[in-house]
């Protein structure tokens, strides 16, 4: 465990769960792709929901999902669920 993060990753879930009211999910990836950079090889975490909310986040930030801890990949969903809320959740189409 590093200093400053949660136990476990599911925790991460949990925590935006109880925060935003939204089912979450902490996904791990071997890799990314950061906008326009090369492939990253490494640990990298993107937060997933099943609300309307995921699907307008990754269409704003498609190539910005994956993030080097589950704890900062947090802060960017809260900070996008509360500008989505602000302009009135709309769809990501």
């Amino acid at each position: 465990m590093k200093k400053g993060s949660f136990e476990k990753d599911f925790e991460v879930g949990l925590f935006l769960e109880e925060a935003l009211g939204l089912k979450c999910d902490v996904a791990q990836s071997s890799y990314r792709k950061w906008g326009k950079g090369e492939v990253e090889n490494g640990d990298f975490y993107q937060i997933m929901s099943d609300e309307n909310f995921f699907n307008w986040y990754v269409y704003t930030r498609s190539e910005y999902q994956f993030f080097e801890s589950a704890e900062v990949a947090a802060l960017y969903f809260m900070k996008y669920y509360i500008k989505w809320s602000g302009l009135g959740k709309p769809k990501p189409f």
